[in-house]
């Protein structure tokens, strides 16, 4: 993904880039995880990044992450139209803190905490999850990508 992003920057930069992104997730691996509940467009499970083998991997890996009672996963089918967001985005809720919303664009990460923002990304967010498939919907829909990528 970032070497077709980001075609000039050298292997080591793009080294660094997956090294960091990797790094992130071992917040998915501690006792105190967070609670993760991601809804993605069914385009991230049927877009041929990589190799066969490497499409393969990434619905394995989400079903081995959905087995946690801490995540949740939800798909968006083709079929559903154009998806109330327009640009992926993460809200972060803090227990007693305000609700965060998290942006990233090219190079840049953001974290906005005015109210209006918030809200109307949480709008948004309530809206996919209205129309992406239940979470085991979803996990039969990765299961049956799989099949097909194994033809």
């Amino acid at each position: 993904m970032f070497r077709a992003a980001l075609p000039r920057e050298d292997s080591a930069a793009i080294a660094e880039r997956v090294a960091a992104r990797l790094q992130r997730h071992d917040v998915l691996d501690r006792d105190d995880r967070p609670l993760l509940w991601v809804i993605l467009d069914e385009a991230c499970l049927r877009r041929t990044v990589g190799s066969p083998e490497i499409m393969h991997e990434q619905p394995a890996h989400l079903l081995a992450m959905s087995e946690s009672p801490h995540t949740t996963l939800q798909v968006i089918p083709f079929d559903t139209g154009a998806p109330p967001a327009g640009e992926s985005y993460t809200l972060l809720r803090f227990g007693d803190q305000p609700t965060a919303l998290y942006t990233e664009a090219r190079g840049l990460g953001r974290v906005v905490d005015e109210a209006t923002s918030v809200v109307t990304a949480t709008e948004d967010y309530e809206r996919l999850r209205a129309d992406a498939l239940s979470p085991q919907k979803a996990l039969a829909e990765m299961h049956k990508v799989m099949e097909e990528l194994r033809r």
